[in-house]
């Protein structure tokens, strides 16, 4: 039985307050039942399956070097010595690496993991170069525009991540991106073959981007607005 203690009287059923002085009750809704003493629990937490790190990357490794073996032994029992079968094995070593780079720390620190990314596609493109003597491309164009592309990919991700942004800046941020990406492209595309850049086809995607980007933001200070396209797509 429960009673009050403020002023001591007899208190029935679950009231939310004294009847006598008005004081709150703090009780719990079934106090009158009977507490279960079997032993058992009253529910069953089912087990979290942990990922294996260690799992990913063995698998990861034999489904790449399967293949990679199985092409460098057709390229040189077949052909005239190694040829094809070397771009083969790159792409599948950049894959390796790209899949199994976030798992092979204990914490995943996205900015570790991701220059490892960004350095082995820098490093593919140098051994492509170099197979296939076709000009000092990679340190003029090719890279350059891997590092644009791993520079505007990270500010995304961490802009997100950090929630820097939000609602429709996102979007705009998008946008903003990708036109300085294609701006970037056409000048370093430009300054390899002919040193010297030439407004071009990058100019007709970045001014609508750059366009959609401002009504983007215009928008987004308008806060009636914002909670009207929350409504319409739920989020």
């Amino acid at each position: 039985m429960a009673y009050c203690v403020n002023c001591g009287v007899k208190l029935k059923g679950n009231p939310r307050k004294c009847p006598l002085c008005e004081t709150p009750v703090l009780l719990p809704v079934n106090h009158h039942e009977e507490p279960d003493c079997s032993g058992f629990p009253s529910r069953r937490d089912e087990p979290v399956a942990a990922f294996d790190k260690d799992l990913w990357i063995k698998l990861i490794s034999v489904i790449t070097a399967a293949p990679a073996i199985l092409t460098f032994a057709i390229d040189y029992l077949m052909g005239n010595g190694i040829d094809w079968s070397l771009y083969i094995i790159y792409a599948l070593g950049l894959v390796w690496v790209w899949c199994a780079s976030p798992f092979l720390f204990k914490r995943n620190i996205f900015p570790l993991w991701f220059a490892i990314d960004t350095f082995a596609l820098i490093a593919f493109l140098f051994l492509v170069e170099r197979t296939s003597n076709t000009g000092n491309w990679a340190l003029s164009l090719a890279m350059p525009i891997a590092l644009m592309v791993a520079v505007i990919v990270f500010t995304l991700v961490s802009t997100f991540q950090n929630k820097l942004v939000r609602q429709l800046q996102k979007p705009a941020l998008v946008f903003i991106l990708a036109a300085v990406l294609c701006l970037s492209i056409e000048v370093f595309v430009d300054l390899y073959r002919i040193q010297l850049y030439r407004p071009g086809w990058s100019v007709l995607v970045a001014i609508p981007c750059l366009a959609f980007a401002v009504i983007l933001l215009i928008l987004q200070r308008r806060q009636w607005i914002v909670n009207e396209l929350r409504h319409w797509f739920r989020y």
